[in-house]
This record gives C-alpha cells, sequence and structure tokens, in this order.
C-alpha cells in the first residue's frame, strides 16, 4: 500500500488484528514509532494528512504478574515427570527449565542459536523478533553472559542440534524456531498437570512471562546483588558491562550457587 493511501481506520485495523498475537505494551510500541514515521511524512509533504495522528494508544494494564511458589517449581520440572506432566515434550520442558533458571525475555530465548551455548553459561546476542519473524537486537540492544547450572547444562545438551546457526528451541533442525504461541500453550498444559487450572492462573496472572518475575524474587530471596541479578536478566547497568565484558564464571558463582539450589541438585 502507498503511504499516502494509508487512512486512520487501516491503522485502527492494524492494532485489532495485533491484539493477543503481542502485549498491549508492544502494541504501543509499534504505534509510537508509526507515529513517529507519520509524522516525518507529513513534514516533509510526501502525505497531505497524518492517519496515526488522532489515534490513542492502549490502556496500559496494571495487574501484577504472579508467580509460582518454589514447591510448585521443583514439582513442574520433576525430571520423573517429565512424561505426564510436559507430554514428554523435552524441548518445552528444558526450554521452561531455562528460562525459570535464567529470568531470560522469551524472544531471547526463541532467539538462542546452538553457537551460543555452552557448557555452563549462554551468550544471548539477539532476540527473536513475533512480528518480524527473524533475528533482532535485544531489548537493550547489547549481548550478555547468562549462567546456567548443572541440570539446564544437562537437558540442553540433549536438545542441542548440529547446525551451529540452527535456532537452539527447534522442532525443525533448527531452521525455525519453537512458536510462542506453542510455548505459552505447552506452559499452561503442564501447569494443569499440576493441578493450577485455567481459571486459577488467570487470577494469579501466570504468564511465561513469570519466570522473569519468578528468577528476580528467588535471586533477592537468596541475598544476591541486584546489580550481579541484572547483569544476568538483561537490566544492566553501566558499571556491570564494564565489569562484566568477558564471562568468567567466577564472577558469577553465586547465581550459579543459587540457580543449583532451586533445582536440588548441590
Amino acid at each position: 500500500m502507498n503511504l499516502s493511501a494509508i487512512k486512520s481506520h487501516h491503522v485502527e485495523n492494524w492494532i485489532l488484528s495485533l491484539k493477543g498475537r503481542v502485549s498491549d505494551s508492544t502494541i504501543n510500541h509499534l504505534l509510537r514509532n508509526l507515529k513517529v514515521i507519520m509524522r516525518f511524512a507529513y513534514d516533509q509533504g510526501h502525505i497531505h494528512n497524518n492517519p496515526a495522528l488522532g489515534i490513542r494508544q492502549l490502556q496500559a494494564k496494571t495487574k501484577e504478574r504472579g508467580i509460582l511458589t518454589l514447591d510448585e517449581v521443583r514439582l513442574l520440572f520433576d525430571p520423573n515427570q517429565i512424561l505426564y506432566i510436559w507430554n514428554n515434550d523435552l524441548i518445552s520442558y528444558t526450554l521452561n527449565l531455562f528460562s525459570a533458571a535464567t529470568g531470560i525475555r522469551k524472544g531471547e530465548s526463541l532467539g538462542l542459536l546452538n553457537k551460543y551455548v555452552y557448557k555452563d553459561h549462554v551468550e544471548i546476542v539477539q532476540a527473536y523478533g513475533q512480528i518480524t519473524k527473524g533475528l533482532k537486537d535485544t531489548k537493550t540492544k547489547r549481548s550478555r553472559y547468562i549462567p546456567i547450572p548443572s541440570t539446564v547444562s544437562k537437558y540442553m545438551e540433549m536438545i542441542k542440534g548440529d547446525d551451529p546457526d540452527g535456532y537452539f528451541f527447534s522442532l525443525h533442525q533448527g531452521l525455525v524456531p519453537y512458536t510462542s504461541r506453542d510455548v505459552t500453550d505447552n506452559l499452561y498444559s503442564a501447569l494443569r498437570k499440576i493441578k493450577i487450572t485455567e481459571n486459577n492462573r488467570k487470577d494469579r496472572n501466570i504468564t511465561f512471562h513469570s519466570w522473569r518475575h519468578f528468577f528476580n524474587t528467588y535471586m533477592r530471596g537468596m541475598n544476591i546483588a541486584d546489580s550481579k541479578v541484572q547483569a544476568v536478566t538483561g537490566h544492566q547497568t553501566q558499571r556491570m558491562i564494564d565489569h562484566y565484558t568477558h564471562f568468567e564464571l567466577s564472577h558469577y558463582q553465586e547465581i550459579v550457587d543459587a540457580q543449583e539450589e532451586l533445582f536440588n541438585i548441590k
């Protein structure tokens, strides 16, 4: 469609098409970018009317994100129950195990390539875009290193593909990653298997993003310094960026010890 042919109802329909596919905050972010583009086009005389001018952002949701209890997490990841709880889907099991142990963003886990997975850590270089269907910069536009505990490493070694440039969490030999919808659906299915009903999950506001909140809460409970937790989750301060330019496991030993304790494998 030519830029000058875009009308306000096209923008509104585009927003509606995104509902349910991405979060409201993501939609608002995309809308802000569109407004910048359209304002520039209008100022330069490429269009005579700005179709995004009167479009309002979606109301931000403020409901607090819920998290699982430590007992629920350990029940969910019981290695003897992978067949029942996870329908023997080792990729879904490992992806969620990895997320619980690291607080990684979903897009970053889906964008992880085999060549960035090592025995005791991973390197987060890019994320997978749900709209663009391809790799993009991380939210902070910086790469970072994340330590992984031995249990997580064991399962990641089991599913790691042969192609260094292939997607790590993939059902198609690394050609495409696991879909975001399948990740969510499989997690919710597993939660039901441990007696967390759909209504209960919604009431508690537990989603895949809850792993990020769980990780932060758990690490704070283990008295890990916020600066170190932020270095793992990607909420990096400049001091942490400067200090941890090159990965050394000893820098993160407190994190690793807490990760090991999480899964009772010390």
